[in-house]
């Protein structure tokens, strides 16, 4: 249990588990860095080392390119159309998962649990990417954002899943997983609790500090918490 942080209690029966996509089951840093560079290239503006730029990986594009100096909406939404251009063929599939989520999947849907991600990347993408790594299959939805910007937050794409899932009214049923402290609050914000995994891109104390469920810092202690029920 060294691996997993504050899982010490029983908690009533969460059958019904929302995935983050990257950060939780998809390690995406560099085709996600790699488009943000290019699009801000494309608009000849400083381009940021890649260390600088990890805080692109969960939040929408268009809010995070909003965080760059002198950067007017227009101007987000004109690079995030780059960010689009060179990640729709390249990006997307400079990708990998995490060691152990096909095992987790499996374990979690061998076991009854009702699966579907919930991502602030484009539905679109979410589901390319599952299809490349044989993932969505063990999906009963694959929720994502809006290419018109009218579904861009965490909440808003929580919202929409549990309305495909007729889940709206057992709320207690659902448990979010995500990597950043924007899940624990987009889910707080649809009345559902989260469990933060420290493996991904958001800051431990940042994930802490916004008090999920519990925090685990592996796929396995994840896989042990979710079929246990054991969260703190």
């Amino acid at each position: 249990m060294g691996s997993c942080l504050f899982f010490e209690r029983k908690v009533s029966m969460k059958d019904v588990i929302l995935f983050d996509l990257d950060g939780t089951l998809t390690k995406s840093e560099e085709g996600i860095i790699r488009c943000v560079q290019y699009a801000l290239k494309e608009l000849g503006r400083p381009v940021p080392a890649k260390k600088d730029l990890f805080y692109f990986i969960g939040p929408p594009l268009v809010d995070s390119f909003l965080t760059l100096p002198g950067f007017t909406e227009a101007m987000a939404l004109e690079a995030t159309a780059l960010y689009r251009k060179r990640y729709t063929t390249i990006g997307i599939f400079e990708n990998e998962l995490y060691p152990g989520i096909k095992d987790l999947l499996e374990a979690l849907a061998g076991a009854g649990f009702l699966l579907a991600t919930a991502s602030a990347k484009p539905e679109e993408f979410v589901r390319r990417i599952t299809d490349y790594f044989d993932l969505t299959p063990y999906f009963q939805e694959i929720g994502g954002a809006s290419f018109d910007a009218s579904r861009r937050t965490k909440s808003a794409v929580i919202e929409e899943v549990l309305n495909r899932l007729s889940l709206k009214t057992a709320k207690e049923r659902v448990l979010m997983v995500g990597d950043t402290a924007y899940d624990v609050e987009g889910a707080r914000k649809m009345g559902i609790d989260c469990v933060g995994v420290t493996y991904g891109y958001g800051k431990e104390k940042d994930l802490a500090a916004a008090h999920p469920l519990g925090l685990a810092a592996t796929v396995e202690a994840l896989k042990e918490a979710l079929l246990t029920h054991t969260f703190g």
